[in-house]
């Protein structure tokens, strides 16, 4: 039980962020980056988990059924290039901030193509996960049964309202917060 605390307490806190595609989840950790980091775009940008965590120095870690290939982070807009199928990044970059805390950047669970990755285990990896809303978007049947899920499991989660700026009037904030 000590070796339990021991290791909550020494490993940083893993943050998750999903929701629907196109909510601004990697716009988000782009400014908790301070800088343009991850992808982002008006079609789904994030084909892939994405672990962004501390590094002395700015990295992209490519984990495919082969291994692992380290590359520029540059290189995070070409990942297409990349013959072997991708199951994971890891993106390091040096900020303090990151020396505690490592997120997590989910693909849009509505996105076109369907990711093979895991999300239960994700999710159940993940200390927090944070579950960003697109403001001008009604929730979906889809997005209703994933965070039921999520409460059903018993996970931390927080929800993030985001493009909350693209609202025209106060009458439609007040309802989205009725909502």
């Amino acid at each position: 039980q000590f070796l339990d605390i021991y290791h909550h307490l020494t490993t940083p806190l893993k943050i998750l962020f999903a929701g629907e595609f196109n909510a601004g989840k990697s716009s988000i950790i782009n400014a908790l980056i301070g800088k343009d980091t991850l992808p982002v775009g008006p079609t789904p940008q994030t084909a892939h988990p994405s672990v962004i965590e501390y590094s002395r120095s700015s990295r992209l870690t490519v984990h495919t059924d082969a291994g692992e290939e380290q590359f520029e982070l540059k290189k995070i807009d070409h990942l297409s290039e990349i013959d072997n199928e991708i199951r994971y990044l890891e993106i390091g970059v040096n900020s303090p901030l990151f020396q505690q805390i490592r997120l997590v950047d989910t693909p849009g669970f509505n996105a076109a193509e369907e990711s093979e990755f895991d999300i239960p285990k994700l999710l159940e990896r993940s200390d927090l996960i944070i579950w960003v809303f697109d403001a001008t978007q009604t929730l979906s049947q889809t997005e209703i049964s994933r965070l039921e899920e999520i409460v059903d499991a018993d996970r931390r989660l927080l929800l993030l309202i985001n493009k909350i700026d693209r609202l025209s009037s106060i009458q439609q904030l007040d309802e989205l917060f009725d909502y």
